[in-house]
């Protein structure tokens, strides 16, 4: 009892995956490339200054440092931003919130748009994200169905 209040209590401080027994393996922070990295101790070593935003991404958990996300339950901010300047736009947007790396779950999208699942937001589909990660993402590498972007530099703004 003493054990279980003590964990249910360091969790509402953020505390919850370093008391899952063998987290420390996908948190410790790893640079991108390196052989034996896992993608949060990749995002965990992506250093300061960096800020990431996750899409259909269901550990961000994981990640010590700025991520957003959203569940996927909600309305997606880079799908207003898709919807609202096409991949141009988002990119855009993605710059002017500062963001300098992007994760993408293409095999949890995939499960959470199929017919009878969840609902997920409508504007993000591969099929409006692949032209945003043509045109202003850099892949930094591949985990299963994940991968990291970079940010690619440029001028942002609405537009298609």
């Amino acid at each position: 009892p003493g054990l279980g209040a003590g964990a249910y209590r360091a969790q509402g401080g953020g505390a919850a995956p370093v008391l899952i027994d063998g987290v420390w393996r996908f948190t410790e922070p790893v640079e991108a490339g390196a052989s034996d990295g896992n993608l949060p101790s990749v995002l965990n070593g992506l250093g300061p200054g960096t800020r990431t935003y996750a899409e259909g991404y269901a550990t961000p958990f994981y990640v010590e440092g700025d991520i957003r996300y959203h569940t996927v339950w909600d309305a997606s901010p880079l799908g207003t931003a898709l919807a609202e300047g096409g991949p141009r736009g988002a990119a855009g947007w993605l710059r002017e919130n500062g963001y300098t790396h992007v994760v993408i779950h293409w095999g949890m999208l995939q499960m959470w748009l199929s017919e009878g699942n969840y609902g997920y937001d409508p504007r993000v589909r591969p099929e409006t994200l692949r032209p945003l990660v043509e045109q202003s993402l850099r892949p930094m590498g591949r985990w299963g169905g994940q991968t990291l972007y970079e940010v690619r530099p440029g001028a942002g703004g609405a537009g298609r």
